[in-house]
């Protein structure tokens, strides 16, 4: 598995998982903008490659916040194809994202998880998320460099 920044190679792929495993609509010309204009300060999208196949993403932003007491990095969307799930590609992109916050001077990780089942719930929690509301919000702390 090959865990990398995205290019603009990447949109159709990219907006094929948020589709089939987001279940979001998807205009692939929006993600080939996005991957064009990506202030990489601000903003980091990372895939997942097996056999030169993309079987997952993660987007994560900076983001000030009146809920933390500095800027934190914001997964705004992660997917992993079904047929490549419990073979940590997921945790292998997380790590990317925390790796890019932990060298932006980020401390905090919030990831805003969907309702799309308490198995998506559990495994963010075995990644040491902790639950931030009701809305599903979950929080990791990362150690210092």
């Amino acid at each position: 598995m090959i865990i990398r920044h995205a290019t603009i190679e990447d949109a159709l792929e990219i907006c094929s998982l948020c589709c089939g495993e987001l279940e979001y609509e998807c205009d692939p010309t929006l993600i080939l903008a996005k991957l064009r204009s990506i202030d990489p300060a601000a903003e980091t999208v990372y895939v997942a490659e097996i056999a030169n196949e993309v079987v997952g993403f993660i987007y994560v932003e900076k983001r000030d916040s009146l809920f933390y007491e500095s800027a934190a990095a914001n997964i705004i969307a992660i997917a992993v194809d079904s047929e490549f799930r419990n073979q940590g590609v997921g945790r292998e992109l997380i790590k990317s994202a925390e790796r890019w916050s932990n060298n932006n001077g980020l401390s905090i990780v919030v990831l805003n998880e969907g309702t799309i089942g308490e198995s998506a719930h559990k495994y963010y929690k075995v990644l040491d998320f902790d639950t931030g509301t009701p809305q599903l919000r979950l929080d990791k702390r990362l150690a210092a460099n």
